[in-house]
């Protein structure tokens, strides 16, 4: 279910549609029944020795990762941290759609600002300081959508399995195409940045959608794709302002 947005033009729309068929064949498939179960099964053993918390940022892999929680555990607390004023302007609009299909779910928000460096807005510390204050309240012990195939930092992470002691990437060996055929399987919201697809160059499968304007992941054309999403928000936080919705 891709959330609609004032960012996102009727052709990005309607390109959206063209994945259906693909993603509809691929989570009917046998490798992803399994790859479903072995998560599920590894938030189970994590949770079983003690309790944690699951933080989300209402990207594909965090979307994801709350599903399988809430079919295992769901007064597992969910957690989002609110950068600010680099925060997605999209992001909302998929939390409300996740919260109105599991109204019940145990939500929290933390909301932190980041200062200008240099003409760029800082948001690696300023994420540091907001998962402090959720350990502070939930503890350290947490599972997140990481997946080994984003990034080598995570590649390293995952040499450690998926469960460690305090944390758990239960998605840790998931490719883009089985991130997008279980949103698809189970109509879930999906964040409209991911139909942007830069003049048809940018593969959906590495967009990312947690800030916008930031120093934190600027890189592989991101800031060149961020243009042409999100251009008045880009040019609002270049005033020092928050970005607009329009």
């Amino acid at each position: 279910m891709l959330i609609d947005s004032p960012n996102l033009t009727d052709e990005q729309r309607a390109g959206w549609g063209m994945y259906a068929r693909q993603d509809t064949l691929h989570a009917m498939s046998t490798s992803m029944r399994r790859k479903e179960e072995e998560a599920k099964q590894a938030i189970r053993e994590f949770l079983s020795a003690g309790p944690a918390y699951l933080g989300v940022s209402w990207g594909k892999d965090s979307v994801v990762v709350a599903k399988l929680v809430m079919d295992v555990a769901p007064e597992t607390p969910m957690v989002w941290v609110r950068v600010q004023p680099t925060e997605n302007p999209d992001c909302p609009a998929v939390r409300d759609a996740w919260l109105k299909m599991f109204p019940a779910c145990n939500y929290h928000e933390v909301e932190v600002w980041c200062k200008q460096v240099k003409g760029k807005w800082k948001t690696t510390g300023t994420l540091k300081i907001g998962l402090g204050i959720v350990e502070s309240r939930f503890g350290h012990r947490h599972i997140s959508g990481v997946r080994a195939q984003e990034s080598r930092t995570r590649t390293m992470r995952a040499a450690l399995g998926v469960n460690t002691k305090n944390s758990s990437i239960p998605l840790l060996n998931w490719k883009g195409e089985d991130v997008y055929a279980f949103l698809h399987k189970y109509d879930l919201p999906v964040h409209p940045a991911y139909a942007v697809n830069h003049n048809g160059l940018a593969d959906r499968n590495w967009l990312r959608v947690a800030s916008i304007g930031g120093t934190r992941g600027n890189g592989m054309g991101r800031a060149q794709w961020e243009e042409e999403a999100y251009h008045n928000q880009i040019l609002d936080l270049a005033d020092g302002k928050p970005p607009s919705e329009q």
